[in-house]
């Protein structure tokens, strides 16, 4: 299971190294897409083929589901890691997910989401913000 958070750097070439906890959930490489939100998401194979799979089962008539498609399906890349545990982000995929050096790799349980360490910080506290002006911060159950 992906879990926890790590804080890591890209280096000049646009590679991350894999946090070790990680790690052994990648070892045969990755599927690197868009997330639906400013961050990118990081799949193992088998993990994204369950995605896909759950996906195609949706109703794709709804304007958004088809965005979705296209903005997470449709740019998905399988990505190797090499001896030193790198993964090479591509260019536009760090231009989409406004990665330039730190970075806030997230552990999801079935999937690693990477964000941009000031993206973050703007999209949570905005998250939490507008989940307590809602009111819904109590009727949340964990």
């Amino acid at each position: 299971m992906l879990q926890g958070e790590a804080e890591h750097k890209l280096d000049a070439k646009g590679r991350i190294v894999l946090p070790a906890k990680f790690r052994e959930e990648f070892k045969d490489g990755l599927w690197l897409c868009r997330g639906i939100d400013d961050c990118l998401t990081l799949y193992t194979k088998t993990g994204y083929e369950n995605f896909r799979r759950d996906f195609e089962s949706q109703d794709m008539r709804a304007g958004d589901a088809r965005w979705i498609e296209r903005r997470v399906i449709g740019g998905a890349e399988f990505v190797n890691v090499d001896a030193q545990w790198r993964i090479t982000i591509p260019p536009v995929k760090r231009k989409f997910a406004q990665i330039d050096r730190e970075v806030l790799v997230i552990g999801l349980g079935n999937r690693l989401e990477m964000w941009a360490t000031d993206v973050w910080e703007k999209a949570s506290s905005e998250s939490l913000s507008d989940t307590a002006q809602l009111g819904l911060s109590g009727e949340l159950r964990l």
